[in-house]
C-alpha cells in the first residue's frame, strides 16, 4: 500500500509553526514540499473582546474543549476535510491517514499551546435568536426570567440552561451550562404545561423593564461571559415519559464564573446579571 498523501498545506502548516532550527528540521523530514498558507493567527480565531476572547465560531470551540487535533486540523484545512469525508466508509486507510497527520509534532504542540492558553479564558458567546429559539425573556409571578429551554417531560436545571445549543436532544460534552449560577432555576410555565429553566432577574432596573419586552433579541442581545471550558457534568434529561421512557444521559459542562449580558447593537453593556 503506498503512503498516504498529506495535504501540502497542513506539511506547510507544520513548517510555519516551527519556532526553531531543530522543530524546522522535524517539519522537513516529514514531507519536503513548498511554502504554504499559515495557521491563522490566534486572535483571526477567538478575537479579543474586552478582557476575554470572543466566540464567533463556536465549532472551533468544540474542538479545543474535546481536544480534538484531528478535527482542528480539519477545521484550517479544507484538503484535510475533504480526505476525512472520502475516508469515512474506510475506517482502515482513514486510520492510517489520521496517523500520519499526527506524525506532524509541530502542529500538535502548537495545537496543545492553544489549547492551554484558551482553557483559562474568559470567553464571550452572543445568542442569535434563530440558533436558539428558545431563549426568551419572560415576565412571571412579578419579575423577569432568562428563559433559557422547556420541556413537557424533564426538569433536569442543568440541562436545560446549556447557554450553547438550543436543542435538548443533541447536546453533548463540549455544550456550556449555566446551571449551577445562584440564579439559575426552573419554574411551569403558566401559559403552558411545560417546565421552563432559566436564569431569574428580580434586579433587572427599571430603565430595562419598560421595553425589554419589546427589544429582546432586536435591539437588546444576550451574550454569555464565562470563563474557562467548565465543569464536567452528567445530566439525565428524560425526552419521553411513555413506556418505555427515553432518556439523554449526556455530559454538559458546567461554567465557572458565568454571567448573563445585555447588550446594544454595538456590542455596548447595558446590565450584566453576574
Amino acid at each position: 500500500m503506498k503512503p498516504i498523501a498529506v495535504s501540502t498545506t497542513i506539511v506547510a502548516l507544520a513548517a510555519a509553526v516551527a519556532t526553531s532550527p531543530t522543530e524546522s528540521a522535524k517539519a522537513d523530514s516529514e514531507a519536503s514540499v513548498p511554502s504554504s498558507p499559515q495557521l491563522r493567527e490566534f486572535d483571526a480565531d477567538f478575537p479579543v473582546l474586552r478582557d476575554g476572547r470572543n466566540l464567533t465560531d463556536i465549532d472551533l470551540f468544540r474542538l479545543f474543549v474535546s481536544n480534538d487535533f484531528i478535527g482542528f486540523l480539519a477545521h484550517e484545512d479544507q484538503a484535510v476535510s475533504d480526505k476525512l469525508g472520502e475516508l469515512d466508509d474506510k475506517p482502515y486507510q482513514r486510520e492510517k491517514y489520521e496517523q500520519e497527520l499526527r506524525r506532524h509534532t509541530a502542529l500538535s504542540e502548537e495545537f496543545r499551546r492553544r489549547r492551554n492558553a484558551l482553557s483559562g479564558s474568559i470567553f464571550y458567546y452572543t445568542v442569535s435568536p434563530d440558533d436558539q429559539p428558545s431563549v426568551e425573556m419572560k415576565y412571571i409571578d412579578k419579575q423577569f426570567r432568562l428563559q433559557t429551554n422547556c420541556s413537557t417531560t424533564s426538569a433536569d436545571k442543568i440541562a436545560m440552561t446549556v447557554v450553547t445549543n438550543g436543542e435538548l436532544e443533541s447536546l453533548n460534552d463540549t455544550d456550556i451550562s449555566a446551571g449551577r449560577s445562584h440564579r439559575s432555576d426552573c419554574w411551569s410555565d403558566p401559559e403552558t404545561t411545560e417546565t421552563c429553566c432559566g436564569l431569574r432577574l428580580p434586579d433587572l432596573p427599571t430603565r430595562l423593564k419598560a421595553s425589554i419586552e419589546d427589544e429582546f433579541g432586536k435591539t437588546v442581545h444576550l451574550r454569555w461571559r464565562w470563563r474557562g471550558f467548565g465543569e464536567p457534568t452528567k445530566t439525565n434529561l428524560l425526552l419521553y415519559g411513555g413506556i418505555p421512557a427515553t432518556f439523554h444521559k449526556a455530559k454538559v459542562r458546567v461554567a465557572w464564573d458565568i454571567a448573563a449580558e445585555l447588550v446594544d447593537d454595538e456590542g455596548k453593556v447595558l446590565w450584566t446579571a453576574r
